[in-house]
């Protein structure tokens, strides 16, 4: 990963994008998510019905978090390295090396999912491309509804 961020700094892209592993039901890549505890158990029900929403591991940047951890160098701040991704387009490359050269990816803390949200946001404003946002929001705005539909009716 600190080479990815070292190579897209010097690329200086208009933006970094990731994404998260679609976990498909029935499929070997299923026991690697638990091998590697980027899913648990109970996403496995999920993941059968198709209901699992990979986004939602973006919410789980503590799996990665090593200040609880007995063996700190084993463990990947995945929230800080989101971080220096979403910095790329919006800061100068000198800053992404100095944020790099001082380590800053072993940061004990998880960055806080608004903080790079924000900064994604930034960098899409700064390259016109916020359009990219909008079908997301929608998406997201009608999983609600559905929720609160759901739970009306299935108290």
């Amino acid at each position: 990963l600190i080479e990815a961020v070292d190579f897209y700094n010097e690329c200086r892209p208009n933006s970094v994008n990731w994404a998260g592993l679609i976990y498909l039901p029935a499929t070997a890549i299923i026991e690697h998510g638990f091998k590697f505890k980027t899913i648990k158990k109970e996403d496995l029900k999920k993941i059968n019905v198709g209901t699992f929403q990979p986004i939602s591991l973006y919410h789980r940047t503590s799996l990665f978090d090593r200040s609880g951890a007995k063996d700190k160098e084993k463990f990947i701040n995945i929230s800080a390295f989101m971080l220096l991704f979403a910095l790329i387009p919006v800061f100068p490359k000198s800053f992404v090396k100095f944020l790099l050269k001082n380590k800053f990816y072993n940061l004990s803390l998880t960055v806080p999912n608004v903080v790079i949200i924000l900064f994604k946001i930034i960098s899409k404003i700064k390259n016109r491309q916020i359009y990219l946002y909008t079908d997301s929001l929608k998406i997201s705005f009608a999983n609600k509804i559905q929720k609160i539909i759901f739970n009306l009716f299935n108290k």
